[in-house]
């Protein structure tokens, strides 16, 4: 296996991206990637090259689903960054800060192993990948000979260029939109995947969140197959952060449902009324009405 530069693949490159999110004293360290790489894989605590194609990876503890995990953790050539890196002069600071002019440059001319690789990056604008006609597995070498990305966040917007024929796909079309898209002739592929967007409930102090009365009427006044027929029953009721048939659903004994009557008694009790609402602040972003699309 080769990077799109030529260059091996092999236990030394693996190494030296772990410890571009692990080991300070690295030049490659990226304290910017860490929020992508560490807080999905906390327990990661180092890599060691057994040969060229063997790594040991060494955890904190054991830690089941650090190999799904792991994937977050994105290699790339160590040999093209350390050449960004060789080019900054030393005249822009210690290496912290050459370190990260280099990463900066990278995310330009970006140099992975992946079936398509890198021609050309406009921020905000378009990402153009070419086909990569030397990947490893020869079965799943793209068909296509260019890939051209266009951010499109707001899914009107996305609807409207597929139906324009601006573009040739999308993702996420407008839930409204789904008829439209069909009656066009275009194709429309849906598979259930246990991913969600939860709300994280802060439980700092002070919070009504820490009170189990008020997140489990949360849970309970929320309507998940109203959201369902909205959605154009493109999503999965959730019954938990894992569904029953997944070996991490343990056995909870709280039930996830919609039932608005126990949700009004739990708040009753936690001191809340209609003359004493509760209220909170959400965070959220533009694209929230998609992920929506994408919940479970």
């Amino acid at each position: 296996m080769k990077f799109h530069d030529g260059t091996e693949v092999n236990a030394d490159a693996i190494v030296w991206n772990v410890d571009k999110v692990l080991n300070k004293t690295a030049p490659q360290y990226a304290p910017g990637q860490i929020g992508n790489t560490l807080s999905r894989m906390p327990t990661l605590t180092g890599a060691e090259k057994i040969d060229d194609r063997t790594v040991a990876l060494t955890t904190s503890e054991a830690d089941a689903l650090l190999p799904y995990n792991i994937t977050n953790l994105f290699i790339v050539s160590p040999t093209a960054w350390q050449k960004l890196y060789a080019a900054v002069p030393a005249s822009a600071g210690d290496t912290a800060a050459r370190s990260k002019l280099a990463w900066t440059e990278f995310a330009a001319h970006a140099v992975g192993s992946g079936p398509f690789k890198m021609e050309k990056l406009v921020p905000r604008q378009q990402l153009i990948l070419d086909k990569n006609p030397d990947y490893w597995n020869k079965d799943r070498i793209p068909r296509v000979d260019k890939v051209v990305l266009i951010p499109l966040p707001e899914a009107n917007a996305r609807t409207a260029a597929l139906l324009s024929k601006q573009v040739d796909w999308i993702e996420a079309p407008a839930p409204d939109a789904v008829d439209q898209i069909k009656s066009q002739g275009f194709k429309i592929y849906a598979n259930t995947q246990p991913h969600l967007w939860p709300w994280q409930f802060s439980f700092e102090k002070g919070s009504p969140w820490q009170d189990i009365r008020v997140r489990k009427a949360a849970n309970l006044c929320l309507n998940r197959a109203e959201l369902k027929s909205y959605l154009g029953g493109y999503m999965t009721e959730a019954t938990g952060v894992y569904e029953a048939d997944s070996p991490w659903h343990g056995k909870p004994t709280f039930q996830i449902k919609y039932d608005p009557e126990t949700a009004r008694k739990l708040m009753t009790e936690a001191g809340y009324s209609a003359g004493k609402p509760l209220h909170v602040t959400v965070a959220t972003s533009p694209p929230a009405p998609d992920r929506c699309s994408r919940c479970r």
